[in-house]
């Protein structure tokens, strides 16, 4: 417990020493973010505030400045400072000073003038090549490093880091993106992974702020594939019975943005014929439509669970250059699975507006049982246990929503019949006193923190 105190104490101190840093003042801003600094903020001796300070970097919640001395700021509030993410948890002094940007003051070999995002690789070839200032200003005007959703999802600098690697190039990669196919069994998070694709070409300026994201689920329309194609494409007046006047598609609709269709694969060939057409030329026609085909500027993101190369046509799938597949939930690392249940619970907590506790032995079951259907299934599974102690919370008028194995599932239960070595190095320290209790009241950031001691 004195340990879990001392780790949310320097938490606090470096939020607010972040908060308070001013990046125009360069290395006049930094002595407050030092260990010695932020120890004498904390109240706590600098060996120990030296220990939590590499645990909470190496948990991927703090940006270590190496040097002497080392520096740190939170990465979630730095990135809100200055409006874009930051490309790595540790970054030399040089590096970070010319990652603030060109009026960053700072020692004179790092006085270079950057007018891209200083650090990427685009800024250092313009140097390289010795291209004026003024003319660097005529450089691509989407950003690299720009905060969006990718930021958010669990895993984004770990295990989902190469997948968000090549959405963002597919988003990035001119003249207007590459069309992108996800894949992955039900559950693994295809569709909020396409969400965040569209919200970074959105932030990165590489679409339009009025670009719609547009999406059908394919599955729903598997029976009838015509009524599938006119709500993909459109039709005109009379074109089929009760065909009573002209009707844009959800093609129209998408122009100059992004199309996501989910299950893709129940799409007809004919379907995928007509999209082909759209991918390689710009052009479709609506169902029953004779004259001259329209034009539209559409990225398409397709998501299917099943294998494309046995259930969409070649000629499709060619058209098709980046292909990404989300890992399942047992393929992800012990602590991101962890964390994603913190992060429902916490969810969970702030619905109903009162904290949560649970005991070790709910905790092992939530980590440990067959969840076959994934992050979706987890989610499901955390908000229906949740729902089953609401009700002993309302009629007991607790001020807490307790959560006990009678709450969970006979399935979820059976993950208390996996071994307990894991959980004995892995859940003790979260655990410490035999439970844990999580506030939506609070920052998820500071619930995080409470896995430090696991590290």
């Amino acid at each position: 417990m004195k340990e879990r105190k001392r780790a949310a104490r320097i938490l606090k101190a470096v939020t607010e020493a972040t908060l308070s840093f001013a990046p125009d003042k360069g290395l006049g801003a930094m002595a407050a973010l030092s260990v010695q600094a932020l120890a004498k903020s904390a109240a706590v001796a600098p060996n120990n505030a030296s220990t939590e300070l590499n645990l909470l970097h190496r948990a991927g919640i703090l940006l270590k400045v190496s040097g002497r001395p080392a520096h740190y700021l939170s990465l979630a509030h730095l990135e809100t400072l200055l409006g874009r993410a930051i490309p790595s948890t540790s970054l030399t002094l040089r590096d970070f000073l010319l990652f603030l940007g060109p009026d960053t003051p700072g020692p004179p070999h790092v006085s270079d003038s950057f007018s891209m995002t200083a650090g990427s690789d685009s800024s250092r070839t313009l140097r390289k090549e010795g291209i004026k200032p003024s003319e660097q200003r005529s450089a691509p005007r989407f950003r690299l490093h720009v905060l969006s959703a990718f930021d958010t999802l669990i895993g984004t600098k770990h295990s989902l880091a190469p997948l968000i690697k090549q959405a963002k190039a597919a988003m990035l990669y001119p003249p207007a993106g590459l069309h992108t196919l996800i894949t992955g069994t039900t559950g693994t998070g295809k569709s909020q992974f396409a969400r965040c694709m569209y919200d970074f070409a959105l932030k990165s300026g590489v679409r339009p702020r009025h670009a719609a994201f547009v999406t059908l689920n394919c599955a729903n329309y598997a029976d009838n594939p015509q009524l599938l194609l006119s709500q993909l494409f459109g039709y005109v007046r009379g074109a089929y019975t009760g065909a009573e006047r002209d009707q844009p598609g959800l093609v129209e609709r998408a122009h100059e943005g992004i199309l996501f269709l989910d299950e893709i694969h129940r799409l007809s060939p004919e379907g995928q014929e007509k999209l082909f057409l759209l991918m390689d030329q710009g052009v479709f026609s609506r169902l029953g439509e004779a004259k001259s085909p329209r034009a539209a500027r559409v990225l398409i993101i397709g998501a299917t669970t099943e294998n494309p190369l046995e259930s969409m046509l070649a000629t499709f799938l060619r058209r098709i250059p980046m292909h990404i597949v989300l890992p399942p939930l047992e393929e992800r690392s012990f602590e991101e699975r962890v964390t994603l249940i913190l992060r429902f619970l916490w969810q969970e907590s702030r619905s109903v507006n009162r904290p949560v506790g649970l005991s070790a032995d709910v905790m092992q079951a939530l980590c440990f049982y067959n969840c076959s259907a994934n992050i979706g299934q987890l989610a499901s599974d955390i908000k229906l246990t949740c729902a089953n102690a609401w009700y002993d919370c309302l009629y007991e008028n607790g001020e807490s929503m307790r959560i006990g194995l009678e709450h969970l599932a006979e399935r979820v239960r059976q993950g208390l019949l996996i071994s307990t070595r894991r959980r004995a190095s892995l859940l003790d320290n979260l655990l410490s006193g035999g439970e844990m209790h999580v506030d939506g009241r609070q920052e998820f950031s500071a619930v995080l923190a409470e896995l430090l001691r696991t590290a």
